[in-house]
């Protein structure tokens, strides 16, 4: 009984409390919306009640659930509900108003707005233009603009830095539409491409006003859009780096767009194997200039003999190659009143090649030969340009006075000292080329002058490398002077002549008929080449030839069909000696392009090209032969000319599209060179004239398939992936079989952490991989060479912006924090380079940067290796 009493007392004590837990306790309910009535799903729910505080998170249905104590039912709830992209809500309601119903909150989207936002792809097509981004394309180890240009699709840059666009060449670099250089060399070598917003190349293209409309365009140029700060008030970028064992290196870029006289002012100047002014490859102008005296220098100092029956060569060679080169540049745009302007421009280019040797051991059977060598010049070209231009340009008349002069002087093997058995100085002579040029045209509706006068005299000389000449047996060395020297004297005037009226040319010499449906001119030049030749050590004799070549030319445009032609005959007379040897021969040669438009997209070009007959060169090449346990030597004179003739059919296919661009052509050519004549001469100088002819026909195909970019965003805008594709086909067949494969991939990864209109941080990686493969096979001599090479390119970045506004768009600043590393293979060359920008006044863009970077270089070729810090200054 005690028992159950006890048990009653506690259940009534317990009860009431339970009553009191429950009336305490409220449910509230909540659906969250956005303004077009859909659920919003992980919105963050925030209730405050007495002092504490609530959090609750929507499901999938946006429907919130969430029990709260209060004390009393009149008791305030303060609600907050955010999400991210939304505004928040803020809502304070009595507990018996929650708790009645399932309340509904709609929140509104939270937007920033800009004032103007522009989405652009990566290329695109407008009419006769094709535009890329040059951010794009950019990478860290560029250098200068011929490097970004290598990289844009259907762009390709050859050996001698000629560029073209889906096979055509391109004419001229223009800035901002403006052509501030005649050579555009100047800008592909040497412009930086950190100033370069967008690269336009324009299809169609004269620069002629008058003639726009009347007469078809047919050459292709380049124009770059610089960023803005170059745009408006010029721009200057000045790179300056020292390195050990006394390199260095100056590149500096100055332009000027603004002001009332536009100029652009270049230099460069280095001593590590870069040419600013034709090509980057080291002794290129050596090897042009004397080919056959370098057939046997290879790039690894190691000089080869003469083929022989025994040729066991120089070994042990410990040779440095340093290439000096200098090169400077200004031209200046001074326009007038109606539309007449005065272009000036000069430049100056000196380039001095030199090998210092520090010990050469030479091994020719079993006699070591010690050899020493001075630091001797071996190649020192230089060239000097200089002209003005009056012109009018504008869409009713056309009117150029130009005057250039040009000097160009190259100097051979200035200075060699060798010790075998004898010591021997030889000095050369050198070559001079002067180039004077004296132009009128003037167009008008209804006629058109043009008269052009050029006179060209120059001096070539050759000279025999003592290295080269040593022969491979030494038994009984002949005593006699191996080196040969003589020189060319070289003449050309070149005449031009044009006048038409309504239309209609009554020149002999020019012509020209236009109707409204098609379109039909020519011109024509006669050249007379006139050319004396003296040997003056051995050869005693002088050859004369005298070289006559007319010249039409012009374009035929049907419809869309666009015909270009070219006719020519070249006509030789030679007479060697005095004597009865002689050819009078005359050579015809043609150039024939057909134009085909499918589409935007799509055009079929035919060729058919015989080239003029190509002089090579006149020079002594020593023979040696073994006989009797002697050495014998044979002097022979070798003269060649060649003609030959290709067909080729250019298949261009372009589609460009938001964010996927597609580049396809194909290129195919059939050739057939022929060597015309060869003259050999034996070591007795009689006139031994021997005549033979070689026939060599070659098809070439040539395919640039699948050169494929996209870009691709995921994962809220933070990751943005870009790859592209290349692969590329050639195959040349004549007497030799050659084939070659290139495979490129590339992909960029960037991951953005936080973004916004005041601050962004990132790290990008790109790596680059190429397969290269090349397929070798001589005919005539038996040799297969088979090659395969992968280049593998890895760079990477970590940057910080900061950019402050003002409300009153008046003031901004911007702050840029870069670091990049990059690594390639090939040349093994690191580079770590740091970078800092300011940009202070939004309304003048005033711009600042800091940017030195550290490189290592290590060839085993030429064994040149060097630590270089180069700082650059933009502003």
């Amino acid at each position: 009984m005690r028992a159950l009493l006890c048990f009653t007392i506690l259940a009534l004590l317990l009860f009431p409390l339970r009553v009191n837990a429950q009336e305490n306790l409220a449910l509230f309910q909540a659906k969250v919306f956005d303004m077009g009535n859909h659920p919003i799903p992980g919105a963050i729910l925030e209730l405050h009640c007495l002092g504490n505080k609530y959090y609750a998170v929507s499901n999938v249905d946006g429907f919130i659930k969430l029990y709260v104590k209060f004390n009393n039912i009149n008791d305030s709830l303060k609600i907050l509900i955010s999400q991210f992209n939304y505004k928040q809500r803020v809502e304070i309601l009595a507990i018996h108003q929650a708790i009645q119903q399932t309340l509904q909150f709609k929140l509104e989207k939270n937007f920033k707005t800009l004032s103007e936002v522009i989405l652009e792809p990566d290329i695109f097509v407008k009419g006769d233009t094709t535009i890329f981004r040059a951010d794009a394309f950019r990478a860290n180890a560029d250098n200068s603009l011929e490097d970004l240009l290598q990289r844009l699709p259907g762009m390709s840059v050859n050996q001698y830095g000629l560029i073209s666009f889906n096979g055509k060449l391109i004419s001229n670099i223009l800035i901002e539409g403006e052509k501030l250089t005649n050579n555009y060399f100047d800008l592909s070598k040497n412009l930086s491409p950190d100033l370069v917003e967008e690269i336009q190349v324009w299809t169609n293209y004269n620069e002629i006003a008058v003639l726009k409309g009347r007469q078809d365009a047919t050459k292709q140029v380049i124009n770059l859009t610089l960023n803005k700060s170059a745009r408006f008030n010029g721009a200057a970028r000045i790179d300056f780096g020292l390195g050990i064992k006394k390199k260095y290196q100056s590149k500096n870029n100055i332009i000027a767009l603004q002001n009332q006289i536009k100029s652009l002012l270049l230099s460069h100047f280095n001593n590590i194997g870069i040419d600013p002014y034709e090509s980057n490859t080291m002794f290129s102008d050596y090897l042009q200039q004397n080919k056959y005296a370098l057939d046997n220098v290879e790039l690894r100092g190691i000089y080869q003999t003469p083929s022989t029956t025994y040729n066991k060569g120089f070994a042990n060679n410990i040779v440095t190659f340093q290439n000096k080169a200098a090169y400077g540049l200004c031209n200046n745009i001074i326009p007038f009143k109606n539309k007449w302007s005065l272009f000036l421009h000069s430049s100056i280019y000196k380039d001095g090649q030199t090998k210092q040797n520090t010990k050469e051991s030479i091994s020719l059977t079993d006699t070591l030969l010690n050899s020493l060598e001075k630091e001797n010049l071996q190649c020192k070209p230089q060239n000097f340009d200089a002209g003005a231009e009056l012109a009018l340009n504008d869409t009713s008349h056309y009117f150029k006075l130009a005057i250039n002069y040009r000097r160009s002087a190259f100097s051979l093997l200035d200075q060699i000292q060798n010790k075998i058995y004898f010591d021997q100085t030889y000095k050369s002579r050198g070559e001079e080329t002067k180039v004077g040029i004296f132009d009128i045209r003037r167009i008008h509706k209804n006629n058109h002058l043009e008269i052009s006068y050029q006179y060209q005299k120059g001096w070539l000389s050759q000279q025999m490398m003592v290295l080269q000449n040593t022969p491979t047996f030494i038994f009984n060395y002949p005593s006699n002077k191996i080196a040969q020297n003589y020189k060319v004297e070289r003449q050309i005037h070149i005449v031009k002549l044009g006048f038409h009226l309504n239309t209609k040319w009554i020149s002999k010499l020019d012509f020209s008929f236009q109707s409204n449906k098609y379109q039909l001119s020519s011109n024509a030049a006669l050249v007379l080449d006139n050319d004396i030749q003296l040997d003056t050590f051995q050869l005693n004799n002088i050859m004369k030839s005298r070289n006559g070549t007319f010249i039409i030319n012009g374009s035929w445009k049907i419809n869309r069909w666009l015909f270009d032609y070219g006719l020519g005959i070249s006509y030789l007379f030679e007479s060697i000696r005095g004597s009865t040897d002689f050819k009078n021969k005359t050579y015809p040669f043609l150039d024939l392009n057909l134009q085909v438009p499918i589409n935007s997209y799509h055009k079929l070009n035919f060729t058919l090209k015989g080239n003029e007959p190509s002089f090579f060169q006149q020079i002594i090449v020593p023979q040696y032969y073994f006989q009797n346990y002697k050495v014998y030597r044979e002097n022979r004179l070798n003269e060649m000319y060649m003609h030959s003739y290709n067909v080729g059919v250019l298949y261009n296919h372009f589609l460009a599209r938001k964010n996927r661009n597609l580049l396809v052509y194909y290129q195919v050519s059939i050739s057939a060179p022929q060597i015309i004549n060869s003259i050999q001469y034996d070591g007795a100088y009689n006139s031994k004239a021997v005549t033979s002819s070689m026939n060599e026909y070659g098809v070439r195909l040539q395919t640039l398939f699948g050169q494929y970019n996209s870009n691709l965003k995921f994962i809220d805008s933070k990751f943005k992936l870009s790859a592209s594709a290349s692969l590329l086909k050639q195959y040349t067949t004549s007497s030799t079989f050659n084939k070659q494969l290139s495979f490129t991939t590339q992909i960029s990864l960037k991951r953005v952490w936080f973004n916004d209109l005041s601050t962004e941080a990132g790290i990008s990686l790109n790596f680059n991989n190429t397969l290269h493969s090349n397929y070798n096979y001589q005919s005539y001599n038996p040799f297969l060479e088979i090659q395969a090479k992968i280049l593998r390119q890895v760079s990477g970045s970590f940057y910080f912006k900061s950019m402050n506004t003002k409300s009153n768009n008046q003031h901004s600043d911007f702050h840029l924090l870069n670091l990049n590393l990059f690594w390639k293979s090939d040349k093994s060359k690191w580079q770590f380079r740091f970078s800092a920008n300011n940009i202070l006044n939004n309304r003048f863009l005033l711009t600042n940067s800091f940017d030195p970077y550290f490189i290592i270089y290590y060839k085993e070729s030429i064994l040149q290796r060097y630590l270089m810090l180069q700082t650059s200054f933009t502003f």
